[in-house]
């Protein structure tokens, strides 16, 4: 990549970023974890978690698999942590903390 491309190629990646946060609320479980994958590879891990917690804030009616997602949860803060060193503690303990919910 030339110096005249790397803008273009950032303000492009940046764009798809945003796009991908603002994606159609899941129908599903399946597809809330889909999203939640996608963001976190993409290093988005707070819109990844938002995701899975507003399901899971949305179908309170069951929780049958409460204890799954909140250990997935807690997998994306661990990634987080390890990748952001500067937030490591805050999400070593948001990874406790869901854990613990489970």
């Amino acid at each position: 990549m030339n110096r005249k491309t790397r803008p273009a190629v950032l303000v492009l990646l940046t764009v798809l970023s945003a796009l991908s946060a603002c994606q159609k609320p899941p129908r599903s479980r399946g597809e809330a974890l889909g999203q939640m994958v996608r963001l976190q590879e993409s290093r988005h891990y707070d819109d990844a978690v938002r995701v899975v917690e507003k399901w899971m804030d949305q179908h309170q009616d069951d929780t049958s698999k409460d204890d799954f997602l909140h250990e997935q949860i807690a997998m994306v803060y661990i990634s987080k942590a390890y990748h952001k060193q500067s937030t490591r503690d805050e999400s070593l303990d948001n990874a406790d903390s869901h854990l613990e919910k489970h």
